[in-house]
């Protein structure tokens, strides 16, 4: 019950971040289409661009963080222990940052993430990072979800699926004579009579 709050909590705090930060990036645009609009050189056109762009990357950066943050301190301090780098790379792959990702995750965990419908993602973000890696290395399954696939299992999921994309076409036979009485399948064709 108790992630079930902290999950809601969660939620609460994205949306509030969210509706802070809508507020300047619009305000950011209206004075980035009036310094456009108002005639400048066009090398103060390009700067004032440049300017903005830098001004909404901060601000999606920062949002981003503010998101990250509560997952960040629900998890134990970094370690050389595998499951739980794989558990915080796990917890920044739900939030959306992709970057880094790849490096401490394999495939079948990066394709068994991006598989997860999101109330299945909900679920396995409001455990621990050391559970989550536990439950991606197949050390300790949680229950609610779906037991990820190993490496063979998914090279093998793969090669089929690689196969099944191999295979041509099948190609539909049409019988020109299909539909005609049977009187009429015994005579010659219309080009040889």
């Amino acid at each position: 019950m108790r992630s079930v709050v902290r999950f809601v909590a969660a939620i609460m705090k994205a949306a509030l971040v969210a509706l802070a930060t809508a507020p300047r990036l619009v305000w950011d645009g209206v004075r980035w289409v009036a310094r456009s609009m108002s005639g400048g050189a066009p090398g103060q056109a390009a700067a004032a661009q440049a300017e903005a762009v830098a001004e909404l990357q901060a601000a999606a950066d920062e949002a981003t963080q503010n998101l990250a943050a509560p997952a960040a301190s629900a998890t134990a301090a970094p370690s050389a222990d595998a499951s739980v780098e794989w558990g915080q790379a796990a917890l920044r792959f739900l939030a959306g940052q992709r970057r880094g990702v790849e490096g401490t995750l394999d495939e079948p965990a990066l394709a068994y993430l991006g598989a997860l419908s999101p109330e299945q993602q909900a679920r396995l973000a409001a455990h621990p990072a050391r559970r989550i890696g536990e439950h991606l290395l197949r050390e300790r399954r949680i229950a609610s979800l779906p037991e990820p696939e190993d490496m063979a299992g998914w090279r093998k999921a793969e090669l089929a699926r690689l196969c099944r994309l191999s295979l041509p076409e099948p190609v539909l036979r049409v019988d020109p004579w299909a539909g005609l009485p049977k009187e009429a399948r015994s005579l010659p064709a219309p080009a040889f009579a």
